[in-house]
């Protein structure tokens, strides 16, 4: 939401420009337009970027966690199916692993 708002700021900031063309090259605000054009443009540039690395920190927890999830469920359920108490079988959690899967 951020970025758009800045790039509608620089989309102002260019259209007062280009509908004042004729000021601003009288008064030879060239440069002065454009540095305030760039500036509004970096601004949203640095707001994407921070919005990127954020998206990018709470995609790679969640993959961690699903991870994660997925070792303690497979060696938990191992350990039962391995101890032959019936209280789980290699099928059985064979078929979790599935659903587990299947809701991730």
């Amino acid at each position: 939401r951020r970025i758009f708002a800045a790039l509608g700021a620089a989309n102002g900031l260019a259209t007062e420009a280009l509908g004042n063309i004729r000021t601003v090259k009288a008064m030879s605000t060239e440069s002065f337009e454009a540095s305030n054009y760039r500036a509004a443009t970096k601004f949203a540039l640095d707001e994407g970027i921070k919005e990127a690395f954020g998206s990018a920190g709470m995609a790679s927890v969640n993959t961690y966690l699903d991870l994660g999830a997925g070792v303690l469920i497979l060696w938990y359920g191992g350990l039962l199916a391995m101890l032959h108490d019936g209280r789980m079988t290699a099928g059985m959690l064979f078929t979790y692993q599935l659903y587990w899967n299947m809701i991730n």
